[in-house]
């Protein structure tokens, strides 16, 4: 037993002492015949001052070196030219290195690299060959410039005065899931004057580059065109063109991890974006990123951002942006959705906000506030950019003309969600206040025939399920005029006060409710209350509805703004109240309507000289009662719709048949015919007997 135990030791001892002798002769061998291998194995002519190669450590170190290309035409290999004050390599991996052609070690320094990098000839994936591993415990660079060239010599990346220092640093071929190219562990960086290249449209600079305690720090970011929108509009049509700039940005925590991105924090201080928007629709992406993103808190302080479109004509500007998003997250599968994204959360705040639409209006906002649950917007103004001569005549079509403003608006309870790509919109509710609302259409235009939609059916076009809970709306003030061609004033109908309350605003889909019930408070001509009761059911195709009202109190002269233009016929004395109860659908409005009044006369106004019929008027008169019954009976109105006008062009031709079933008997024309006839027929008896006295006195 003892003699095989001192066999074994005598084994192991020798050994021992021949792996050691072979490893210091190899390492002797290396010291004196590197040189002669890296001027013939390697693609490049390398010098240095000095080298000296630890044996035990596995240490190599070299000063004052010079690198350059052997051949500068071959784009096959990585060109490298200029010098490394000093080279030091730990405890490296001297055999893998010159047999398996991988690069392991446990340290790296370049002291004051001065290196121009020109960047091998991508290589055909069809006859990809397996890349070298690199894998170093850590990487120091201290003091270095750095200029790295695409193959074709055109500039990719420069930064001075290089500081750098990672740990853990591993860098391999891509694998099956194409995972990032390189990971690591703890990291410091420092430089300035940084440029990069990524491709022929954009050039990236910034003034410095720093960390401190894991966070990133970069001043003067600038993300800048390289080709003119122009040139840009023509070459790439189904894409936007971005300027963005930036004070600083810090990014805090970087971990890369297999094809995960992590930053803890990402900050943009005072960052300025602009986008020339192309007019052609973008084509979808058929490359996704298969890398996950993945910030836990992205901030936004004092941004602007600009839209403008593909001739430079600014579309859209908000100031003073201060947002932040938590939990960001992006991968392979969000990518295909049309929100490439999820978050957690997020709070917005701007100040002015300027949208111009198009050539007839401008969109203005002067505070938004935002988070998931809420928004708030205040003097929201929809501004028209021309009169409403100069609209009129510019419209190709009856339009309507808009003058909207609106001191605020709240929307609470928003629960917004995609579910198979499509966007499900739920919001509790929706309070508006200080509404100012001035609308205007010329009749002198033509007709726009196209088809108008009911409100029910509206909201049934929408194609995700939307439902608003209730809708607020308080003191508001809506003005409506219509300008007709038959030389009269425009007709005006003014609702102020105006409180109006809807419930269950939704589009259909999925909700056992459909019906939505509108109920409004106001004054009708700045005088006179008035209620109505309005609902309509999204479910029903025929777009069958009920509105009923009353209006009190109404002085007879405050209707002329609007029925006279209508109706030819101007009113004197006092409404006491308008009762109407109708019901209807895409095809027609049908029920009753009466009114009760006092002193009522009524003028029938010529179509054509716009003056005083006064037979008509006083026929009419003598018809129409001036004092209405304790309890007037009710007109029936029944009214055929016209599909080329709107629901509230329905609406007033059931006020306007049941004012003419009120106001003007059917048979009052006829009885004016009849007069008139008479009339003429006593005429001529009239002139038959003047030159029949005449002829009587000639003879005589």
């Amino acid at each position: 037993m003892k003699r095989f135990l001192k066999i074994l030791l005598i084994s192991i001892f020798s050994i021992t002492v021949i792996f050691m002798m072979v490893v210091l002769g190899f390492r002797f061998w290396l010291k004196n015949n590197l040189p002669q291998y890296i001027k013939e194995k390697t693609p490049y002519n390398i010098t240095y001052k000095d080298l000296k190669i630890r044996f035990l450590q596995g240490d190599i170190i070299a000063n004052k070196v010079n690198i350059s290309n052997k051949n500068l035409d071959n784009q096959e290999v990585i060109g490298l030219d200029g010098s490394i004050d000093e080279i030091y390599i730990s405890n490296m991996g001297i055999y893998d290195a010159l047999v398996n052609q991988s690069l392991n070690s446990n340290q790296i320094k370049l002291r004051q690299p001065n290196l121009k990098i020109t960047l091998a000839k991508p290589t055909d994936k069809k006859n990809l060959k397996k890349k070298a591993s690199i894998v170093f415990e850590n990487v120091e660079i201290n003091d270095g410039n750095f200029e790295i060239e695409k193959h074709d010599r055109s500039p990719f990346f420069k930064i001075k005065k290089l500081s750098l220092s990672i740990e853990s640093l591993n860098l391999a071929e891509h694998d099956a899931v194409r995972k990032l190219p390189f990971t690591f562990d703890n990291y410091t960086i420092k430089g300035n004057d940084i440029e990069c290249f990524p491709n022929e449209i954009y050039k990236i600079t910034a003034k410095s580059i720093d960390t401190k305690s894991q966070q990133i720090s970069v001043k003067d970011f600038a993300l800048l065109p390289l080709i003119s929108e122009q040139d840009f509009s023509i070459k790439y049509p189904h894409q936007n063109l971005f300027f963005f700039n930036a004070v600083e940005m810090i990014f805090k925590d970087i971990v890369l991890k297999n094809n995960k991105i992590t930053i803890d924090n990402v900050v943009f201080s005072q960052p300025k974006i602009t986008m020339y928007a192309n007019q052609l629709k973008k084509k979808e992406k058929k490359n996704i990123s298969t890398y996950e993103l993945d910030l836990k808190n992205i901030n936004l302080n004092n941004a602007q951002f600009n839209l403008l479109d593909s001739k430079g004509k600014e579309k859209l500007l908000v100031k003073n942006i201060n947002a932040s998003i938590k939990e960001f997250f992006m991968n392979e599968e969000s990518a295909k959705n049309k929100i490439p994204f999820t978050y957690k959360n997020y709070k917005i705040r701007t100040d002015a906000v300027v949208f111009n639409a198009n050539e007839y209006y401008r969109f203005t906002l002067n505070r938004w506030k935002a988070d998931e649950n809420s928004w708030d917007l205040e003097n929201f103004s929809m501004i028209p950019l021309l009169s409403r001569q100069e609209f009129s005549k510019r419209i190709p079509a009856e339009r309507d003309w808009y003058d909207i403003k609106i001191a605020k608006t709240k929307i609470s309870g928003i629960d917004f969600k995609f579910s198979n790509n499509q966007p499900n919109v739920k919001i509790t509710n929706v309070n508006t206040q200080g509404v100012k609302a001035i609308i205007y259409r010329s009749k002198f235009p033509k007709d726009d025939l196209s088809r108008k939609k009911m409100y029910s059916e509206l909201l049934r076009s929408i194609k995700f399920p939307l439902l608003v809970q209730n809708l607020k709306v308080t003191e508001a003030y809506l003005q409506y005029e219509e300008d007709n061609t038959n030389d009269n004033p425009a007709g005006k109908l003014i609702f102020s006060n105006l409180n109006l309350n809807a419930h269950n605003i939704n589009s259909n889909k999925g909700y056992q409710n459909t019906m939505v019930p509108v109920a409004i408070n106001c004054q009708l001509m700045k005088t006179s209350p008035m209620k109505v009761n309005w609902s309509f059911d999204t479910a029903r195709n025929d777009d069958f509805f009920k509105i009923s009202g009353i209006v009190t109190n109404l002085p007879a002269s405050q209707v002329n703004w609007f029925i006279r233009p209508y109706l030819n016929v101007s009113i004197e004395g006092e409404v006491n109240h308008l009762n109407f109860d109708f019901s209807g659908s895409n095809a027609q409005i049908y029920g009753k309507m009466n009114m009760k009044h006092q002193n009522l006369k009524v003028n029938i106004m010529d179509k054509n000289t716009k003056e005083k019929k006064k037979l008509l008027s006083a026929i009419v008169n003598l018809v129409v009662k001036a004092n209405s019954n304790k309890f007037p009976e009710s007109v029936e109105v029944n009214v055929k719709r016209d599909h080329t006008k709107s629901f509230f062009n329905l609406f007033w031709r059931g006020i306007e048949d049941g004012l003419k079933k009120t106001l003007i008997p059917k048979d009052i024309q006829e009885k004016e015919d009849k007069i008139k006839k008479s009339v003429e027929k006593v005429k001529e008896i009239k002139k038959e007997t003047k030159i029949l006295k005449h002829e009587i006195k000639e003879t005589f």
